[in-house]
């Protein structure tokens, strides 16, 4: 009687164990996944769901470490031992069901350092942390290069003013159809620089929401990137409704359309495209303004296509800051009302700006 009193509370005393460190786990705000001697997963707590979106009878004896965090490409727990320290923290790239992307900050345990059976995973989603570090690198990149053409415009303008004094002074001392012609030409380069020098001004100059004509914004990007344009040989196809207003941010707009812009370019140059071609499009569609974009560079390879808007995809094919796209689309959706929708055509990818007429 006595030994089975002592067995059933021995018993109570490791369910409650039990309970207690299982209602731990539950509640951890990180993903708690332990994995036998396969690097099979054999418990997945509701954080590891919700990170990696697989239910936990999915998961459990069914997936491996390298299934969810591909990087961790060993087998077995000793490979891991001998390749992984159990010590610090290591951050990593880990995928979902979706095949979505998120980093991951992850340390590991085992139940017993002398003689290990299975490992503990302490998993930490930083997707939120590390977008918002990318974000602002790319606002203080943005506003440290609207410094930097400031400098610039200051530093070149008057010497770019005493040229052109200089050219006009020359040519009213000579006849000569010659030398009045390689001024005519200094002329010219004085003035592109000029100007070049204002639309970069432009570009990074801080200005408020009004009503404004989205062709204004169109101009502005194909401006940045003429030149790489014009070095490429791409023909740049415009057709624009007249009398479209919209309200909103000029330079904001012109941004995402840079950034639309220079993907295009990008992968034109990338894939060596012959006859390479961007078409512009400006047009009232119902209750909305449409910029459409469209290229004939192949089409975008990424599927689901709308994983292009994710920040953190890995399998881009141009190296980036992988936040151009993602950044575009909230400026859009943030500042203007709208959305960005991308899809493929026979010949290309299409990107069209949706904007609504009236401000909401």
């Amino acid at each position: 009687m006595l030994a089975n009193k002592k067995i059933i509370n021995n018993t109570k005393l490791i369910t409650t164990q039990k309970n207690f460190l299982d209602t731990i786990i539950e509640s951890s705000t990180n993903a708690i996944i332990t994995l036998d001697r396969n690097l099979k997963i054999k418990s997945f707590n509701k954080m590891a769901e919700e990170i990696f979106k697989y239910k936990r009878e999915e998961a459990i004896n069914s997936l491996y470490l390298k299934d969810i965090i591909p990087s961790f490409k060993v087998s077995s727990l000793e490979e891991f031992l001998k390749s992984y320290s159990l010590k610090g923290v290591k951050e990593v790239m880990g995928i979902d069901k979706s095949k979505s992307h998120s980093p991951l900050r992850v340390s590991f345990g085992v139940d017993n350092l002398n003689n290990p059976s299975f490992i503990i995973a302490n998993i930490q989603n930083i997707r939120d942390e590390k977008l918002k570090d990318k974000i602002l690198q790319q606002q203080a990149k943005f506003a440290a290069l609207g410094e930097m053409i400031a400098i610039i415009a200051h530093q070149w303008r008057q010497p770019l003013a005493q040229l052109n004094f200089s050219n006009i002074f020359i040519k009213s001392l000579t006849s000569n159809k010659e030398i009045i012609g390689e001024l005519k030409n200094s002329e010219e380069i004085i003035g592109f620089m000029s100007e070049t020098i204002s639309n970069f001004e432009n570009f990074y100059k801080k200005s408020d929401d009004k009503e404004f004509d989205p062709t204004l914004s169109i101009e502005l990007a194909l401006k940045i990137v003429d030149s790489v344009i014009k070095l490429n040989e791409i023909e740049v196809i415009k057709r624009f409704q007249k009398g479209i207003k919209i309200y909103g941010n000029l330079n904001a707009l012109s941004q995402v359309i840079l950034s639309i812009l220079q993907n295009a370019i990008d992968i034109i140059k990338l894939r060596d495209i012959k006859n390479p071609s961007i078409k512009i499009e400006l047009k009232k569609v119902g209750k909305e303004v449409a910029i459409v974009i469209e290229d004939n560079a192949k089409g975008i390879k990424e599927n689901p296509i709308e994983n292009i808007f994710k920040p953190f995809i890995s399998n881009k094919e141009i190296e980036s800051t992988g936040v151009g796209l993602y950044m575009s689309l909230m400026v859009i959706k943030e500042r203007f009302n709208g959305k960005i929708l991308a899809s493929n055509t026979k010949k290309g990818a299409k990107f069209t700006i949706l904007i609504p007429t009236k401000r909401a």
